[in-house]
């Protein structure tokens, strides 16, 4: 068994009948990401991913399941390794986007055009999303 040491939760905001994502643009490297971020003390993963979506993309969600735990057992970030997070497929609430200071914009893409600069680990979690059917998946990769 792995040893991880971070521990983060995303949420995937689908529109099954647009067939649209919601996608942040992280300031740190450009890249278009799932809203996410590690999970804090003392909170569960579902907590974390209702107040991430919110603190990157500025939308209240609910929680409609979880789509899959993915596994990074060789990540390094922080001085620590190993990354395990936990991803939920959500349903927006409402809410509004403002930039802050991870994020510069917040956009909503065809999961058929999804941007070229994507972190390539987040297209996986997304076609995970669309295919969700109320079982989750386990995915470890290296």
């Amino acid at each position: 068994m792995e040893n991880y040491e971070l521990f983060g939760a995303q949420g995937i905001i689908y529109d099954k009948e647009k067939k649209e994502v919601v996608l942040v643009k992280r300031k740190r490297d450009n890249l278009w990401v799932i809203p996410g971020g590690m999970i804090d003390e003392g909170e569960t993963p579902e907590q974390a991913c209702i107040r991430e979506v919110f603190e990157e993309a500025g939308l209240r969600v609910e929680i409609i399941g979880l789509v899959g735990i993915y596994r990074r057992p060789n990540r390094e970030a922080w001085g620590k390794k190993g990354d395990e997070a936990r991803v939920y497929l959500c349903r927006e609430l409402g809410g509004g986007f403002k930039e802050n200071d991870e994020i510069s914009e917040m956009r909503r893409f065809k999961v058929d055009a999804l941007p070229h600069d994507i972190a390539s680990h987040h297209i996986e979690r997304i076609r995970d999303a669309v295919n969700y059917n109320g079982t989750h998946v386990e995915r470890i990769s290296y």
